[in-house]
């Protein structure tokens, strides 16, 4: 589906040094399909998700400020940060996006099984504010951080690792009427990080779909339900694949398979796994995490109604 860091949201295939996540899907103002995925943007007719391969190392031009500046609250059990300048918009702009983030927090706190939930909201999500242009930083759609050494490559803080980032307000704002499940999309790339990218259980299945010959090929858009079908953003990568049917088994994806009960239809391995992924126990996730390097995540209740966010 559409979505949101890896840079979002939105996803590369992991490599020694990964570089952010990203959604930047944008749907146009006309209705001619895409040529291809490999289009950075798209018509409605796709709402086309894209995946930024990481630049080559260079100084960064300008950096967002780093977290420790932004403004902490929570909401629906999720630690939020804001952007220091998102204080200065106008109150009916703050106002929309508090709304749709209690929104889609809430709603996700409702769907997600207890122990996955209790794991993915120990994820900051950050919300940026105007966010620079540098060397794999686009200031699109949604992302989600897994590497440190990345972001200290590219001039961005360390603190940014394993955290969520929506990078344009009016992105988030705007596509989550096609995208409803965005913020979903980019917190299960980070559940998928927390217990291991190099998992062999959605790789394997990963795979097993590229080679099928016709699954996710040729599948209809929300926008364009009967118009010439394109082939699913699921296909990009197993990060992608593992954050769509997520979408589609929780929520619902922009993408056929839209929602639960096609998807089991369509594709019953990949359905299966993300019941049994997100159906953890507290044990599992725990010892999965740890054996995935990540161990420093600790549940936080940051302050409400923080400055800049009422």
């Amino acid at each position: 589906m559409l979505t949101l860091l890896l840079i979002l949201a939105p996803f590369i295939t992991p490599s020694p040094v990964p570089g952010p996540i990203p959604r930047t899907d944008d749907p146009p103002d006309h209705a001619t399909p895409a040529a291809s995925d490999s289009e950075p943007h798209s018509t409605p007719a796709t709402a086309q998700k894209t995946t930024l391969a990481p630049a080559p190392l260079a100084p960064a031009p300008l950096a967002p400020a780093p977290l420790a500046e932004y403004h902490a609250h929570e909401i629906a059990g999720f630690r939020v940060l804001m952007h220091p300048a998102i204080a200065s918009l106008p109150g009916d702009r703050r106002g929309r996006l508090r709304t749709a983030l209690a929104h889609d927090l809430e709603t996700i706190a409702r769907t997600l099984p207890a122990p996955a939930l209790s794991a993915v909201r120990t994820i900051p999500i950050a919300i940026t504010h105007d966010a620079p242009t540098i060397p794999g930083y686009t200031p699109r759609g949604a992302c989600f951080h897994p590497s440190g050494d990345w972001l200290e490559a590219h001039g961005l803080d360390r603190a940014r690792e394993g955290a969520v980032e929506m990078l344009s307000i009016d992105d988030y704002l705007d596509w989550r009427s096609i995208q409803p499940a965005m913020v979903l999309h980019e917190l299960a790339h980070a559940y998928h990080w927390l217990l291991g990218f190099t998992r062999p259980d959605i790789a394997d299945s990963f795979e097993a779909a590229k080679q099928h010959g016709s699954l996710y090929r040729q599948v209809a858009h929300t926008l364009n339900p009967d118009g010439p079908g394109q082939t699913a953003y699921a296909l990009t990568s197993p990060q992608e694949y593992f954050a769509e049917l997520s979408e589609a088994y929780f929520l619902r994806n922009d993408i056929y398979p839209f929602i639960r009960e096609e998807l089991l239809a369509y594709d019953p391995r990949g359905a299966e796994l993300v019941r049994t992924l997100w159906n953890f126990s507290p044990e599992q996730i725990a010892q999965q995490s740890l054996a995935a390097g990540h161990d420093r995540f600790k549940p936080a209740t940051p302050p409400t109604h923080a400055p800049g966010f009422p």
